[in-house]
């Protein structure tokens, strides 16, 4: 018979829930408090560089993690259903189904949906469907759509492979500056790298920490 593992509670549950409460209220009311301060909003996914944006005042949300909380509240088959009545093929990945049909149908995704974007950002670092979907959704709201393209590394990247991602970052650098009439400050680009290396330094030990007996 299967004993059944009881675990305390961490404190520091309670505390990231108000994060991504917080976070999402932010996003939510973006439209009121950005435009006035000339910040734009981009929809991005998960292996985009999000440093560069953020040195350059402009403020991200990433559909996937909302895919994520329309799953949890239990609206995403309703929101798959209607991406496939436009069109959108059921083996499409859930994710893409749900965001797509939540731009199709806000009134029916939590929170309204997500405000509408200025510019997409996207890399297909993680997975190919990412590209498509931001075609599609760029298509919808007409913006712009960035995206980087990453080859297939496994083990240390060589000099090609780092050169190619190089430039693209470079080309897209200029043309979000142009975007956004802002010119990319070397501190500020240092001090948004310096906070997601911290991260991943957090969530790798987080990571260990998850190990212990």
């Amino acid at each position: 018979m299967a004993v059944e593992r009881r675990y305390l509670p961490l404190q520091s549950t309670r505390h990231l829930g108000r994060t991504v409460q917080r976070y999402y209220f932010f996003t939510r009311y973006q439209r009121l408090w950005g435009r006035p301060l000339h910040r734009p909003l981009a929809w991005i996914t998960s292996g985009a560089p999000v440093e560069i944006l953020r040195a350059l005042g402009i403020d991200c949300v990433y559909p996937e993690n909302f895919g994520a909380i329309c799953g949890a509240r239990r609206v995403a088959p309703d929101l798959c259903r209607v991406a496939e009545a436009a069109g959108y093929s059921q083996d499409l990945c859930s994710y893409a189904r749900a965001g797509i049909g939540a731009a199709l149908r806000p009134d029916l995704a939590p929170m309204g949906g997500l405000p509408r974007p200025d510019l997409l950002v996207t890399c297909n670092n993680i997975c190919g469907t990412v590209l498509k979907w931001y075609e599609v959704l760029a298509r919808r709201w007409h913006v712009p759509l960035f995206m980087i393209d990453t080859p297939f590394v496994a083990g240390e990247p060589e000099e090609h492979a780092v050169s190619y991602v190089r430039a693209q970052l470079r080309e897209m650098i200029a043309e979000l500056e142009r975007f956004t009439g802002r010119r990319l400050r070397a501190g500020q680009l240092r001090q948004r790298i310096m906070l997601s290396n911290e991260a991943v330094r957090l969530w790798g030990e987080i990571r260990g920490l998850c190990r212990a007996r």
